[in-house]
């Protein structure tokens, strides 16, 4: 009997290490996947990191062209200002489809900053086109730039303490 065992162990070794090796190979293959989807979590929330960190870059520089333009008014530099004003609306319009910036609220605020910045652009313009007849209140546009810094500052404030753990959950 010791025999015959030892007879089928040796004419089927072959197939006896196929099935372990398959075996192991199934093992470790469920390792990889493991690893795999682990990666493509860390690399996701690396990408949304940088996201969050490019934004906070964006509002920062959004925040010195308010400034830079409210200077600008105050020093009777029309044209400086107009550029700046340009820019920022610009600016502004890239960050609507920002992470954090998709909600209907953050949305309509952007947008109600690029149509104001727009109005002031729009009277600059034309101020510049007939200084003698036309007027405009310098005060009254810093007041209202210093009022869209004042959101942007909380925005970016936000931004620095977004919880993200709660979405990675999800």
């Amino acid at each position: 009997m010791i025999d015959n065992i030892k007879v089928w162990l040796f004419s089927n070794i072959e197939i006896i290490l196929t099935i372990i090796g398959f075996g192991v190979t199934l093992i470790e293959l469920r390792r990889t996947k493991s690893a795999v989807y682990a990666a493509k979590a860390a690399t996701e929330k690396t990408i949304q990191l940088l996201s969050d960190r490019s934004t906070i870059s964006d509002i920062s520089v959004i925040l010195i062209s308010l400034r830079e333009t409210q200077t600008a008014l105050r020093g009777s530099r029309y044209e400086s200002a107009l550029l700046r004003l340009q820019d920022l609306r610009e600016k502004l319009h890239g960050l609507r489809s920002r992470d954090g910036f998709k909600n209907a609220e953050r949305l309509e605020n952007i947008q109600a900053i690029v149509f104001a910045l727009k109005k002031m652009q729009d009277g600059l313009e034309v101020y510049l086109a007939n200084p003698e007849t036309i007027r405009f209140s310098v005060p009254r546009y810093n007041s209202q730039l210093g009022d869209f810094a004042s959101q942007l500052a909380t925005w970016h404030e936000e931004m620095h303490y977004i919880d993200r753990s709660e979405q990675n959950e999800k």
